[in-house]
């Protein structure tokens, strides 16, 4: 972490397996060599630091973190419940776990965090981030209360948080789990152990947040290729910005590849949530765009998953579209599942927010389409198409949902003709929340209330399937090369032409500062440094030539190439707007 010099680093507790002085002390030991110093070191407790080492203890081992200030006639635990500032950017502990209070969320730390949250001092900072232990979304098993609970109320309705970090559950996964907040939060509980969440989500890293002005970009660092070293960026996203976010395709599903179920949703949407086949699946030559996916119905399927797939519970405007041709329709009440957002994580996990299904669209054994959604304690919101679809066995169709999340609207479509009338919900209460545990389901269904959990299976061949985060009829075009991956396209035309020269020469020297690393590349930063710089003029030349032939860059442009030297005097503007911008941990 020292490389990226962080302005402060924050723990959002279970420091040691059982706390005590003397772990405590031993973890002071190892973590005391972090750029900023050890006072720049914030933690909170978590249940494994309490109740065996005592409030008490804490407080006198962490003597360097603040006392509680009280706010609005209530104080929290003194170095437990704080705030640090930074800038004009505050960081918030709330203690979720005490000696004296137990676990769950004491009720005065609560109410001390709102106080704070809504003080003028607070309301006046660009960015707020509040850290604690417990998850809100897993909210029955740590008691938070999920997203209607007073725990995540008190910090969306402040207006102020850019995102509340967590720890406990082994895993990373940040999301936005209320469709009515952009906060995020952030659980950041990465120890690789295998007890909770997916294994693609059991990575062992960090998060490096970095502020740029309006802007908040997180990275999660990890050792993806097994070096020693966690300087790998294994996903990244935009935490906060004044721009609105981009809409458009988040998960395309051709299934061109026959090994692999391969996302070729194009960036930044996409986050090429990779998965496999199952059981029987397999690809066979399809009329569409190339290969389909063939399922028996006896329970095989495809899915799609990455440590990046949080981008696929989508909780406010949704497009569905799915080709299909199905051999014969059952009669089960889980019954011929085209796709759906389900998490197939067993047992005390099956009942939290964070596992509700945003989307699940399926057709009936009466011909009529059925979609669903989850919201807050796994309540279901169930729509069927008022009339029955003109379909049978062995023809290829187009189904489609859209979901307006505005105007409280659910529309079905076979082949792009509205099917029956569109159906209403209130927009205001009933949008789906949490999902981020879940995974993305093809020809199947999860179904926490079924002893047999994979129900639902699909009998025929499935293709094209497309998730868009806005409300469109439109069709989606993909590329004719999938996937591409040619490295310096930076049009992503699949090409290397006078066009990935025009950008490359239109962001060279230019600040970076703020931006994601797929939004740098796409500026030439060829190199990951944030940079467009000399060093990746040789990796476009390099690459350019290997495709078209020696010579060929220069042919083109009939310019010499731009010397070493002269980029010195913007490379130390650069740098010093590295040292400038705030980032924390």
């Amino acid at each position: 972490m020292n490389v990226h010099n962080p302005a402060v680093v924050v723990y959002p507790g279970d420091l040691v397996e059982v706390g005590s002085v003397p772990a405590w002390n031993q973890w002071k030991s190892l973590s005391q060599h972090f750029v900023g110093g050890p006072t720049m070191r914030l933690p909170v407790p978590g249940n494994h630091d309490l109740p065996v080492g005592g409030d008490l203890q804490w407080q006198q081992t962490f003597n360097w973190l603040p006392n509680s200030p009280s706010i609005g006639g209530v104080k929290g635990i003194d170095k437990m419940d704080y705030f640090v500032d930074y800038q004009n950017t505050r960081f918030i502990s709330v203690t979720t776990d005490s000696q004296v209070q137990g676990a769950g969320g004491p009720p005065a730390a609560q109410q001390w965090l709102s106080n704070l949250l809504n003080d003028p001092s607070t309301q006046s900072k660009d960015h707020v981030f509040v850290y604690s232990h417990h998850p809100i979304t897993f909210n029955n098993y740590d008691g938070t209360g999920g997203t209607a609970g007073p725990w995540w109320q008190s910090m969306a309705q402040s207006g102020v948080v850019d995102s509340v970090f967590v720890g406990h559950w082994h895993q990373y996964q940040p999301s936005q789990p209320d469709p009515y907040s952009d906060m995020w939060e952030t659980i950041a509980g990465t120890g690789n152990t295998g007890f909770s969440g997916h294994a693609w989500q059991n990575k062992i890293g960090f998060t490096l947040v970095e502020v740029a002005g309006e802007r908040v970009v997180a990275r999660f660092y990890g050792d993806s290729d097994n070096d020693g070293n966690y300087d790998d960026v294994l996903d990244e996203f935009v935490m906060s910005d004044p721009a609105p976010p981009p809409r458009g395709v988040v998960g395309y599903y051709g299934f061109h590849d026959a090994a692999r179920n391969v996302d070729a949703a194009p960036a930044p949407l996409g986050k090429r949530n990779t998965g496999l086949y199952v059981g029987n699946a397999r690809t066979v030559a399809g009329p569409i765009h190339g290969p389909a996916l063939s399922l028996d119905g006896n329970g095989d399927y495809a899915y799609g998953a990455g440590i990046g797939d949080y981008n696929l519970a989508v909780l406010r405007d949704l497009t569905v579209s799915v080709r299909a041709n199905f051999d014969g329709l059952s009669s089960g009440i889980d019954g011929n599942t085209l796709v759906s957002h389900s998490a197939n994580v067993a047992g005390y996990t099956d009942r939290e927010e964070a596992v509700n299904q945003p989307y699940n669209l399926r057709i009936g054994a009466d011909r009529k389409l059925r979609f669903f959604w989850e919201h807050d304690n796994n309540e279901k919101e169930i729509f069927t198409s008022t009339l029955a679809a003109d379909i049978d066995p062995g023809e290829w169709h187009e189904y489609r949902v859209t979901r307006d999340a505005t105007l409280g609207l659910v529309t079905f479509y076979v082949d792009g003709i509205q099917l029956g009338s569109t159906l209403g919900f209130n927009p205001l209460t009933d949008l789906p929340t949490g999902g981020a545990q879940g995974t993305l389901h093809i020809g199947i269904n999860y179904n926490r209330d079924n002893a047999a959990k994979f129900v639902g299976a699909f009998d025929g061949l499935l293709d094209e399937l497309v998730i868009w985060n806005q409300v469109t009829t439109a069709a989606f075009i993909p590329p004719s090369d999938l996937p591409c991956d040619l490295f310096a396209d930076l049009t992503g035309d699949c090409a290397l032409n006078a066009a990935d020269w025009m950008q490359l020469r239109n962001w060279q020297h230019v600040s970076m500062a703020g931006l994601t690393l797929a939004e740098a590349a796409a500026r030439g930063d060829l190199n990951g440094d944030f940079r467009n710089d000399h060093q990746d003029f040789v990796l476009f030349k390099n690459a350019f030539e290997a495709t078209n032939g020696a010579g060929s860059l220069a042919r083109m442009l009939l310019v010499p190439e731009p010397v070493a030297g002269s980029l010195a005097a913007v490379m130390a503007l650069i740098a010093i707007g590295y040292r400038r911008s705030a980032r924390l941990v």
